[in-house]
Formats: structure tokens, sequence, C-alpha cells
């Protein structure tokens, strides 16, 4: 199925929410998308091909000739990319010169026609190069002869892929400037390079098998499932993570970011939303389990998160989507007249909005700011070949200032009276040769094109001071959509610091109140524990005996006692530990003489009131821990409110975002129109190519001549 003409504007809505869908883990040779057929390619848009077919061409191209094999490339044509492409046209042309020869012979008899052409040519060249050679100098004849001799069958050792080895190996080896140099590089450079894919494919193939030349054919259209996000920076193996690729396109990423590798795809968008396009038909026809309903979901989610949402991709509803493939050519006109209109006004809208922006003085700062800073770049990498030339012509020179050196040497030795008369002559020889070398047009040629190139690199970085000096002069200038987004994430960080605070005051406003009542209840139980101690003390001892009154006055002085130093700890809301232990002494002995005087009632109730009195005291001391523990939450919360105050209030950060969200949203715009020259051409050019199609369609009468012309669209 092939869906084209699509228009877009109306089709992708944005998210209503932020719900994140997780897929669900699967292997790659189970991952159900790779069984669709004609799905293309999110990356290069071709149509993928399944195994099946992929054998199918093989075996159709077993012992196919002539006629039959140029009908057989052109029906798989549409699956062929740019390359392999090419090398069908060449197979095409070959099977029409050679009927009666298959695909493997045509491939080895192409590459043996272009062997023998270009070695006649080699030939005539490589003669043309020993004449030449013959009128250098007796050294530089020598070094010249020793590399055309290395290099003199270029097409039949290692290094006929590398033409260019010859010409750098004679410009190091052959020193000086000659006019017969020059004319032998010229040579080389004009000598038939086969450093060529289409070659060297003819050349690995050559002697290949015709299943494996077919194969080769359509290997770049095999599906294949690709994960977003790689298994080697911790992508899984979910339906979260695949997309179906061609091989071409999964080989070319490798491990590739995301981001990184679509940059230089610039129909990657509209590649992709066609790609969910076809999926989400497929989903409503059933040809793809409902296992995949989220499939479109989880993978936007996942393509936003790697390339750090700069591609966004919404599902498209269903009910939205215009299927562009009408059935027959009336209705497929009437849609090309319908996207034609829409574009007309896109381009209207954009005209427009280049009209207003020119009258946006910022806008215009932006414009000069954006190709100041592309001539910086390219100036940059100005600067950085003119110091490699500089440091190469320096390389050069130093040679020429060792030669000055070692001429001073000579001069100081021929000086000398320690020399033979022969060895005088053979001294000034060597001088005269060293000047002679020294006074050549070579080296004042080195010096001033070092010279040069030292002036250029001058007005080069004077060049790129001046840019960055107005660069600075219009930043001042210019709001910038990343500093205002910044600035939005800054004051968005307060809003949720503020939400937070007022969630933690909140919870402990919540215990605090919870707490209120605390001190009453303290107040009603310290109340019944001073009735007890006064009814011990009112109660009628006079029937004990001497020892048991003796008991207990001791027993009553411990309770005194111990009432005192709960008043004395009563300050700090906590009775201590102590008091405890001196009840349970007090209660000790109210057993001892309840076991003596068992009958004796007044005793008896002294001990059951101990008893309560113990169980008020555990019940007071876990209001006095509660107590301290509102204290403690009333400081923290004085503290957060404090904090809170110090804060910028929200309703002023509310309306400061929003104002800084309508900056962002015009930098953003003026950022983004800085190419809107060249949109309005690329619209005004389709227009204009669609115009056509449509004008010569109305002079056409067969069908088929129309569907030719609905191809070029």
């Amino acid at each position: 199925m092939k869906i084209t003409y699509i228009n877009y504007n109306n089709i992708y809505l944005k998210p209503q929410n932020k719900q994140f869908f997780k897929g669900f883990d699967c292997q790659e040779s189970d991952f159900e998308i790779k069984n669709l057929y004609e799905l293309p390619c999110p990356i290069c848009s071709f149509p993928m091909l399944q195994r099946n077919q992929i054998d199918n061409f093989v075996n159709e191209i077993q012992n196919t000739k002539g006629e039959e094999l140029c009908i057989l490339l052109s029906k798989y044509k549409k699956y062929f990319h740019d390359f392999e492409s090419k090398i069908a046209e060449i197979l095409s042309f070959e099977a029409q010169k050679h009927p009666d020869k298959n695909i493997a012979e045509l491939v080895s008899n192409y590459i043996n026609e272009i062997f023998s052409k270009y070695t006649l040519q080699q030939e005539d060249a490589i003669k043309k190069i020993k004449k030449l050679t013959q009128n250098l100098p007796p050294s530089q004849r020598k070094k010249m002869t020793a590399i055309i001799e290395k290099y003199e069958n270029i097409y039949n050792n290692d290094n006929y892929f590398n033409k260019q080895a010859i010409i750098d190996e004679i410009e190091e080896e052959v020193q000086g400037e000659y006019s017969n140099k020059k004319r032998i590089i010229k040579t080389i450079k004009n000598m038939p390079d086969i450093k060529d894919k289409k070659l060297e494919f003819f050349i690995k193939y050559t002697n290949k098998s015709q299943a494996e030349i077919a194969s080769r054919l359509v290997k770049p259209s095999f599906i294949t499932c690709e994960h977003i996000k790689p298994k080697s920076k911790g992508g899984k193996n979910n339906t979260a993570n695949y997309i179906a690729e061609c091989q071409e396109c999964n080989s070319k990423r490798n491990d590739m970011p995301l981001l990184q590798f679509i940059k230089n795809i610039p129909l990657f968008i509209e590649n992709l939303k066609n790609y969910f396009i076809i999926i989400a038909l497929k989903l409503q026809s059933g040809e793809i389990s409902n296992a995949y309903s989220t499939y479109l979901e989880d993978i936007s989610k996942t393509i936003s998160t790697e390339t750090q949402k700069k591609v966004n991709i919404a599902v498209p509803k269903i009910e939205q989507i215009e299927y562009y493939n009408p059935s027959n050519i009336e209705q497929r006109i009437s849609q090309i007249e319908k996207t034609l209109e829409n574009q007309i006004k896109d381009l209207e809208a954009l005209k427009k909005l280049k009209a207003e922006l020119n009258q946006n003085e910022e806008f215009n700062f932006i414009v000069e700011y954006t190709i100041l800073k592309t001539k910086k770049k390219y100036l940059e990498i100005q600067k950085k070949e003119s110091i490699e030339e500089i440091n190469k012509k320096k390389s050069f020179l130093n040679k020429y200032y060792n030669k000055i050196t070692e001429l001073k040497n000579k001069k100081k030795k021929l000086e000398t009276d320690n020399l033979t008369p022969k060895e005088k002559e053979r001294c000034k020889k060597e001088i005269n040769k060293i000047e002679s070398f020294l006074n050549s047009k070579n080296f004042k040629i080195l010096e001033a094109q070092l010279k040069n190139a030292q002036e250029k690199l001058s007005q080069i970085q004077n060049n790129i001071s001046q840019i960055e000096n107005r660069l600075e002069i219009l930043k001042s200038k210019i709001e910038f959509p990343e500093d205002i987004k910044s600035q939005i994430e800054l004051l968005e960080a307060q809003l949720s610091e503020i939400a937070t605070l007022n969630q933690e005051i909140a919870k402990l406003n919540s215990i605090i109140n919870n707490n209120n009542n605390i001190e009453q209840k303290i107040k009603e139980k310290e109340a019944q524990i001073q009735a007890l101690l006064q009814e011990n003390q009112n109660i009628d001892t006079s029937e004990c005996n001497e020892k048991d009154l003796e008991t207990y006055k001791k027993m009553n002085e411990v309770i005194i006692v111990a009432k005192e130093m709960e008043e004395k700890q009563n300050q700090n809301r906590k009775i201590p530990q102590i008091n405890s232990l001196i009840y349970q002494l007090a209660q000790q002995k109210a057993k001892e003489i309840i076991a003596n005087l068992a009958k004796n009632n007044n005793l008896i109730k002294i001990q059951e009131n101990l008893n309560e009195i113990s169980i008020i005291i555990a019940e007071l001391n876990k209001y006095y821990d509660l107590l301290n523990e509102k204290q403690i939450d009333e400081i923290k919360r004085d503290e957060l409110l404090n904090k809170l105050k110090s804060l910028t209030p929200k309703n002023e950060l509310i309306a400061k975002i929003n104002e800084l969200s309508e900056k962002y949203k015009r930098a953003k715009t003026n950022f983004d129109s800085t190419n809107i020259d060249a949109k309005i051409k690329n619209l005004e050019k389709t227009i204009e190519h669609k115009k056509r199609i449509l004008t010569e369609i109305k002079k056409v009468e067969t069908e088929e001549e129309i569907e030719e012309l609905i191809s070029q669209i």
C-alpha cells in the first residue's frame, strides 16, 4: 500500500495528556511490524522487502538474459536504493548490448571492457610521462623514473584505487619547480581513474554467482528491526524501543545517537509521519494485532526522549486521516489540486510572516547574528587551513635554511689553510652548488608564498575579531530562546519549591490541630492523681497495730516524696522514670501490708488507688511525649512559613512565567524563521512544479500518460 500527498497540518494533534506507555518485551524476530509488506523506511522512505521477496527476486534472476532481465530489473526498480539503481541501469544497458549473457557474465564482461579501455589510455599516458622525464635534471630524472616504474601498471597492483599516492610521492621526492614535473603531474591527474563506487562494485562482484549479485542489489531494502535507543547504550528488547528500518539505514546508524544520525536527513520528519500513518491504518484494519495498540504512543515517547524532545511526533487520529490513494484518476487529480490549494495558502502565510518579521528590528538582528555565526565558522576553517599551510611551507623552508647553515660551514672550511688544492676545489664546487640552489626560483617563491599565507592568516584573524565584536553587540539586543527557557525553568523550580513547602506546612498543621486538646487531657489526669493521693491520706488507719501504722506511714512518706519530685519536674511537662519506680516501691510496700493484714479494707483501698495512679502515670507519659512532638512541629512549621515568606509570591511567579513564555514563543519564532526565504523558495518551486504537471495532464488523453505525469509529483 502506498500513501502519497498527505496534508499533515490537520492530522497531527498534540497529545492531551502525558501518559507514558511502556510497550512489551519481545525478541527482534517476533516483532510483528517486520512482517508488513511494502512498509516505507521511516528514515529514507524506500519500500522495504521481506526475506521471501528477496528470495523470489534471486530465483527469478537465475539465467535470465537480455530483454527479460531488463524487464525484471525494471519491475524491482522501486526497491533499489540510489546506488543500486545506478548499477541496475548499467546492467540493463549491458543486457541490451549482450542479450546472450546472464547477470554474472554481464558483470565480468563490463569490468573487462573497462580495464581494456583504461589500460590503453594508461599506456599512452605512461609513454608521455617517460618522455617528459628525460628532460628533467639527472638527479631528479632518476627519482622520477623509479616512481613511474613503481606505479607503471596502476590497474594491476594494490595501488590502483589510490592514484593520488603517485602525485604525493612525486611532490615529496622530486624537489624543485620544473615545467616538465608540472606536466607529468597534470598527465597523471588526467589519467582514467577507477576510484569509483560503481566500478568497485563490478570489481568486487566479478566471478561471483548470479544469486550473490542479485541479493546484493536488493539487500539494502531488507526490512530489519532497529533499536531507537541502541542496545550498547542500555536500549531494551521492547516494542517501545523498536522501529522497522531498511538494512542500509540500520547499518549506517550503527550505535550513533538518533539525533546525530537524523541531522543530515532533511525529510526524516515527513518520512516518520508517513510511517506512523501506515501503522495506524494497519492497526485499524486489523493487520496488526491489538497487542500493538499503544505501539505508536510508545515509540513517539522513546523518539522524543532520544532526541532531547527535538523530534515530537504526535499519533494521528484515525478519523482525521485522509486517505490519499483513491482508486480513480479523477479523485487523484482532485486531491492534488486540493493539496496545491493548501500549499498556496501556506505560501501566503509565510510571505505575510516575512513582511511582519522584516519590520521587527530584533528579527533583523537575529538574521545578522545567524549570518555572522556562519561566517565565523567558515573563517575558523580557513584559519585552520592557513595555519596548516604555513606550517607546511615552514617545513619546506627549513630545508633551505639548513642549506644556508651548511654554506657558512663550507666557507669557513675553505678559509682554513689545512686543505689541499684538490680539497679546496671540491669545497668550492659544493659552495657553488649550494649557492645555485639558494638562488633558485623555488626558494624565493616559497618565501613569498609563506609571507602571503601569513598575511592571509592575519587578515582572517582580524575578520574573526571584528565578527566577534559585532556578535557581542548583537547579543545584548537579542532575546535568545535558550536563555529565556533557562529563566522559565528557574521560576518553575521556585513554584515547585512553594508547592512542596505548602504541602509540608499543611501536613504539620493537621498534626498540630489533632494534638490541640492534649494539655486539657494532661490537667484532667493530674487532677485524678491528686484526688487519689488525697483519698489515701484521708483513709482511717486506727484499726491497724503499731507495726502496720509504721509501715503505712513510711509508704505514705514515699508517696509524698514522689509527688514533690513530680511537681519539681512538672515544668518540663514530663514525669521522670524515677517517679514510676518510686510508685512501684510504694505498691510493693502496700502488698506487704496486705499480706499481713488481708482483712484490712482500708489498706486494700490504698493499694487499689496506687494501682490506678500507676495506670494514669503511664497515660500521662504518652501525653507528655505528644506535647513535646507538637512543640517541635510548631517550631518546624514556623521555620517553613518564614522560608515561604522569603520566596516570591506564587501569583507573581505565574505571571512572570506566562510573560516569559510569550517571549520564548516570539524568540523561537524569530530564530526558526531565519531560513524563511529558503522555505518560501522551496514552496514556490513545489507549487510551480505541480501547476505545470496539472496543466500537462489536461493536454494528454490516455490514462498511462496521466499516471506517468502524476508519478512525477
